[in-house]
């Protein structure tokens, strides 16, 4: 009966630390989804400040349409899932500096600087809600690679290419300028390298092969980029075409690689879901077991102590009935019934005053 009882217990924390782990996996998971879709927009809120910037700079015709409806769905999101991911006041601080820029419409180098300060805190908003998500802290390395390429180094290949446009456009000889413009180059190169250097875990993966295309396409972007020359009027024409090509060819493998990662996200949602119910045909078959035994238990004993009883109350005072005979001397029964015949004579006889006197002296 202790081991039952000891064996169900045992059971029963086995049970229950399987559910907790469970259900941590399940609100990992879904942390992670709502990361996904927060970088979403937040990526595309990134795509639209910098073609903004870049219709600014050159001073062309501005339509601001798409970037209310980037911030609108912002909006939406954070007033949803931004308290669950943690962010605090990021979004409530930059939405009021985008709305103002937007409002501003700022031209030339006033528009550089006001826009790629806005852009820089967009990118780290991304970064925090990637780290927030665990995004890119999975166990899984494919996916750990798909939301770091898609939410971290994407964005500095798209901002970069067309930061570098947009410097070389406004045509500033100063040294500091072409350093600027160098380094913005080499960090564009880095973020390419590091996406490439990831396309092994993708090759392996079995669904990277709807990955293969538009990392293709951006590989063969970034080549044409970095090759391209920044002097004359040729050469700013140059790069803002290839700096556009780059942003959309940045964007196709961002948009492909969160769509994998997603399914990838559902399938673990459908995992923890079979384990759910497995876990739960589990415990009702260790209970059933353990209600089995319990019943096998329990009347074994009640025929243990039946039987006792019987060896107590049947067996044995027959027994000590059968030894108290034998003990006994052997007694004649006329003599038993004189005895009983005197004693009832002698109950019936009154005593009198001599025999008082006698007894007295």
């Amino acid at each position: 009966m202790l081991l039952i009882t000891v064996l169900t217990t045992v059971y029963a924390m086995l049970a229950v630390q399987s559910r907790r782990q469970i259900d941590a996996d399940a609100a990992r998971v879904t942390s992670e989804q709502q990361g996904l879709r927060y970088l979403r927009a937040t990526t595309d809120l990134i795509s639209e400040l910098t073609r903004l910037r870049a219709q600014t700079v050159r001073n062309t015709v501005v339509n601001p349409g798409a970037i209310q409806r980037a911030v609108g769905e912002l909006d939406a999101l954070d007033g949803r899932e931004g308290q669950a991911l943690g962010l605090g006041q990021r979004w409530s601080g930059l939405r009021p500096k985008v709305k103002q820029l937007v409002d501003d419409r700022p031209t030339g180098r006033q528009a550089l600087d006001r826009y790629s300060e806005v852009l820089t805190l967009a990118v780290d908003m991304a970064a925090k809600v990637l780290r927030l998500a665990h995004l890119n802290g999975s166990a899984d390395s494919y996916g750990s690679f798909l939301a770091d390429a898609s939410f971290f180094q994407l964005p500095i290949v798209l901002t970069g290419a067309n930061l570098v446009a947009d410097q070389a456009y406004l045509g500033d000889k100063s040294g500091s300028t072409a350093v600027a413009i160098a380094v913005t180059r080499a960090q564009v190169a880095a973020a390419a390298a590091a996406i490439e250097a990831g396309l092994r875990v993708v090759t392996e993966a079995a669904g990277h092969a709807a990955l293969i295309e538009p990392l293709d396409s951006f590989r063969d972007t970034v080549s044409r980029f970095g090759d391209t020359a920044l002097a004359g009027t040729a050469g700013k024409n140059a790069s803002a075409a290839m700096a556009v090509q780059l942003q959309d060819a940045s964007l196709n493998v961002a948009d492909a690689m969160s769509s994998e990662l997603d399914r990838l996200l559902k399938d673990t949602v459908r995992s923890l879901d079979r384990l759910r119910q497995q876990q739960m045909a589990m415990v009702i078959v260790g209970a059933l077991v353990g209600l089995l035994l319990f019943w096998w238990a329990v009347p074994a004993r009640e025929r243990e102590s039946g039987d006792e009883r019987d060896e107590e109350v049947g067996t044995q005072p027959i027994a000590d009935i059968a030894s108290l005979s034998v003990a006994m001397p052997e007694v004649d029964a006329r003599e038993l019934l004189a005895t009983e015949e005197l004693l009832r004579v002698g109950r019936g006889v009154r005593p009198r005053a001599d025999d008082e006197e006698l007894s007295d002296a």
